[in-house]
């Protein structure tokens, strides 16, 4: 089935077909977590681990759900943009940049979620706060073959 990455599509199709389904763990997607979740509620069926989208209207209703069993947001990062305006300023400078930079995705988990909650608005979304500093950091660990670190929480 298909959700097209939105919550109300995805619970209606989940309802369609959820009767002949047998126990399901996790259910993958791109971001309609909240509708899967809805979906298996309806059902009275066990809440499986499902991905949320990032903004704060996803990821309140997966708190207040009290959902604590894997789940977790995952989306490509709105911040990363900040990250590639810092790497094209770093080439300009003549500085060594690799040519294809990839990014750590932003990730809410059960352990930063109270975080994410209480500092987006219902529609703001998740971003790494990516600056000069970590952008450098994640430069230099690209070219030296490392892995790059997610900036830290403020």
């Amino acid at each position: 089935m298909n959700g097209f990455c939105d919550a109300a599509t995805a619970q209606k199709e989940i309802v369609a077909i959820l009767g002949s389904m047998p126990p399901i763990a996790a259910v993958p997607g791109c971001i309609g977590g909240m509708g899967v979740v809805q979906a298996f509620q309806s059902a009275g069926r066990d809440i499986p681990v499902v991905v949320f989208d990032t903004d704060g209207k996803s990821l309140s209703f997966w708190k207040d759900s009290g959902i604590d069993n894997g789940s977790f947001a995952a989306l490509t990062d709105p911040g990363q943009i900040v990250a590639a305006l810092y790497a094209a300023i770093a080439k300009l400078r003549g500085d060594e940049v690799p040519d294809e930079v990839v990014l750590p995705l932003v990730q809410v988990t059960q352990e930063n979620l109270d975080y994410w909650v209480e500092t987006l608005g219902t529609d703001e979304y998740a971003a790494n706060a990516w600056d000069e500093e970590t952008t450098d950091a994640a430069i230099a660990a690209l070219l030296a073959g490392e892995d790059v670190a997610t900036p830290a929480l403020p």
